[in-house]
């Protein structure tokens, strides 16, 4: 999965997430008069945040709705670094034909299947990553970030988190992703030829080396990688972070009772 395809689900998952935290109101006020101040809760430095109008909040929604959407759209339509965009390719009938008919070959001679096992991997994990921030944001905005809290959490985190996981993963449909997006995309940037050569080649032995080996060389160069940068990046992870703290004011301490 392309990191911009995967940024793409990851925004418009994270919209889903806040949802529940989110509640839209109707687009005008009941009334000329503004609704209620909502409570004042505690942010994230652990000071009170101001009453907030919930009307002005709807319209803030409305504003990152609109953003999301356009990010997501910039997105799809994003040229690859370094790829030269090819321009898609028109076929008549009998052409499209064909090529379904190699498509349906090819897709299992690639072992897209394994790759898409893969990409739901990857996506439960994303998601989990993101609904520990939500948790964590949520707890903060609603005064319940307390010790006790946190021990409840610890208790029952896990089972939410197994059983979000699986759903996410089922998200991911071998058949839809094959049939709805995989088919579509070869359709349109590859010809009948180019289709049938890469078939050829991932029947060979050479391609079916290839398929058996890469995999196990990706995993070297992954862990490779890590063991190599890890320190690196533990480094300016905590140089970064001590820049950002930095520019954080304490908390007021609350005045002492006589």
């Amino acid at each position: 999965m392309t990191t911009i395809a995967r940024f793409t689900a990851i925004l418009a998952l994270a919209a889903f997430l806040c949802a529940p935290g989110c509640k839209k109101q109707s687009d005008k006020p009941a009334d000329k008069g503004k609704p209620a101040a909502a409570a004042p809760g505690k942010s994230k430095t652990g000071t009170a945040n101001q009453s907030s109008d919930p009307y002005e909040e709807t319209q803030k929604d409305a504003k990152l709705d609109k953003s999301l959407e356009a990010i997501t759209k910039d997105s799809a339509t994003e040229k690859a670094p370094d790829a030269e965009q090819k321009p898609a390719v028109k076929d008549d009938p009998k052409t499209a034909a064909a090529k379904d008919q190699i498509i349906k070959k090819l897709l299992p001679a690639m072992n897209v299947d394994r790759q898409i096992d893969m990409l739901r991997q990857m996506f439960a994990q994303d998601t989990a990553q993101l609904f520990m921030e939500y948790i964590q944001q949520s707890a903060y905005e609603k005064g319940l970030a307390t010790e006790e809290n946190g021990k409840i959490l610890d208790q029952n985190l896990p089972q939410y988190m197994e059983k979000l996981m699986s759903s996410a993963a089922q998200l991911i449909d071998n058949k839809e992703i094959t049939s709805k997006i995989l088919t579509p995309a070869y359709k349109e940037k590859y010809t009948a030829e180019e289709l049938q050569g890469m078939l050829d080649f991932f029947n060979s032995p050479a391609g079916k080396a290839y398929m058996e080996q890469n995999p196990a060389i990706n995993q070297t160069l992954h862990q490779t990688i890590i063991k190599q940068k890890s320190d690196k990046v533990q480094a300016l992870i905590k140089e970064t972070g001590n820049a950002v703290l930095s520019d954080l004011k304490p908390a007021a301490k609350s005045p002492k009772k006589d």
